[in-house]
């Protein structure tokens, strides 16, 4: 080799290259016996562990941001074009409610729908905060849409681990922003949704944290108020506090979560909080004299309602059959979902780690909160008046999970 080197020119672009010559035998074993030698192998043997895990993290942060590029363009191609739809007089009605509202109105006597009135304070909050423009009512629009993504994302990485940010990316962004749904309008289910989707994300990320207390009691009340909320933009938004309140439930079978006295109490912890919306809610109706009002038109009225627009409660074939026109958008996600309720996966709450805290460790499988979630979205979905693609919305983060595995 050292002949046929020296007989070898050098190609033109290494010209003037000299290989580094190694230390002379005495050399080497000198600096193999000193303080430097020794330093110098321990370096080497630092470096040579710790690559891997700075791999790994460089891959989860690349993955990260590319998850997020993903659902930034996904939300700006569902507000450039939803809001272009045809179907655009709920939207300008919300919208008109919620500038009553803002002007001082009185609800459910000087302005009436048989919705929930959490949207008429969502559009009114915009008008306070905005002002008066032919866009206000893009704004909470696209910060739910905006949120709803971003904690998808979140809670996804919270049932199947990090490993899943770019696939939960995608399918988020194709699903949760499909203008087929209506998803991202001015309507009542972008904001159930968001608040469902929010409040299953904190529930999550509160039961990893048990040995902080006064962290968890925090995050289960944030889940609360979310999941709370939900119902007064839609009746379909108890779906996921009915998912959730199994979910607790479950935490007593784990042995390091307390048994069943700490899931009780972090279950009325929950509740509790779920009860604030109602009672602020009702409370604000009060003061205006509205509350029977309010109370027969999303309650009594809702059932003549539903009469007439030919709902039921067992027909469901038939509600099946209205449903035909949304079955290319559903039925991938459908059987993707259905292959994860009965394949067999370990999905914790939080990602199975060796080095995990105790306070970290996972809690209960999330497989029990989703299927919860989606059957009674998807009960509530078909027995609706109409039953028209956007009512189909709130089934889509459980099936979108669920999907996942």
């Amino acid at each position: 080799m050292a002949c046929r080197a020296a007989r070898t020119a050098p190609p033109a672009f290494l010209a003037g290259f000299r290989a580094p010559r190694a230390a002379p035998p005495a050399k080497r074993a000198a600096l193999s016996g000193s303080a430097a030698g020794s330093h110098f192998a321990r370096s080497r043997l630092t470096i040579h562990n710790v690559h891997p895990a700075a791999a790994d993290r460089w891959v989860n942060r690349a993955a990260a941001l590319l998850a997020l590029l993903i659902l930034t363009l996904a939300l700006f191609a569902n507000q450039q074009t939803v809001h272009q739809r045809g179907n655009l007089a709920d939207s300008h009605l919300f919208e008109f409610h919620g500038w009553c509202i803002a002007q001082g109105a009185t609800p459910y006597r000087e302005i009436w729908d048989n919705k929930p009135p959490g949207i008429w304070l969502v559009n009114a909050a915009a008008f306070a905060i905005v002002g008066e423009h032919p866009w206000t009512g893009y704004v909470p629009a696209a910060l739910a849409t905006a949120a709803t993504l971003a904690a998808f994302l979140i809670l996804a990485r919270r049932i199947y681990g990090t490993a899943i940010t770019l696939p939960a990316a995608l399918l988020a962004g194709a699903l949760l922003a499909h203008v087929g749904f209506e998803c991202g309008a001015n309507r009542t289910e972008s904001y159930v949704v968001c608040a469902e989707v929010g409040g299953v994300a904190l529930l999550l990320r509160a039961i990893p944290s048990a040995a902080t207390h006064r962290r968890q009691r925090s995050l289960l009340a944030l889940a609360g108020l979310f999941l709370g909320a939900a119902p007064w933009f839609k009746q379909v938004g108890i779906a996921a506090l009915a998912g959730s309140s199994v979910y607790l439930l479950l935490t007593a079978a784990s042995p390091t979560r307390g048994g069943i006295r700490a899931a009780i109490q972090r279950l009325v912890s929950l509740w509790l909080a779920a009860t604030i919306p109602s009672l602020a809610i009702v409370a604000w109706l009060a003061a205006q004299g509205a509350l029977a009002d309010g109370f027969f038109a999303f309650a009594k009225f809702n059932q003549a309602y539903f009469a007439i627009g030919d709902a039921t409660w067992v027909d469901l074939p038939r509600a099946l059959r209205d449903y035909r026109d949304s079955y290319p958008l559903m039925i991938l996600p459908l059987v993707l979902a259905a292959l994860g309720c009965v394949t067999p996966l370990h999905d914790p709450a939080i990602a199975q780690r060796t080095d995990a805290k105790p306070a970290e460790q996972p809690g209960p499988s999330a497989l029990p909160l989703l299927i919860v979630w989606f059957t009674v979205a998807a009960y509530l979905a078909l027995v609706s008046v109409g039953r028209l693609s956007y009512h189909l919305a709130p089934l889509l983060p459980p099936v979108a999970l669920l999907a996942l595995r």
